[in-house]
């Protein structure tokens, strides 16, 4: 079964997703928050 690169990026951004809201969930700082809340921003518009 192969997968097309189109479902290969989607997957890496779900994945990308996922990894920063766990990251989000381990700061305490409200800036760095702020800066992962942007890279998850960025990678949920390039997913879609």
């Amino acid at each position: 079964m192969t997968t097309s690169l189109s479902q290969q990026l989607v997957n890496l951004l779900a994945a990308a997703l996922l990894l920063i809201a766990f990251a989000m969930l381990s700061q305490r700082r409200v800036l760095s928050l702020i800066r992962l809340f942007a890279w998850q921003g960025m990678a949920l518009g390039a997913s879609t």
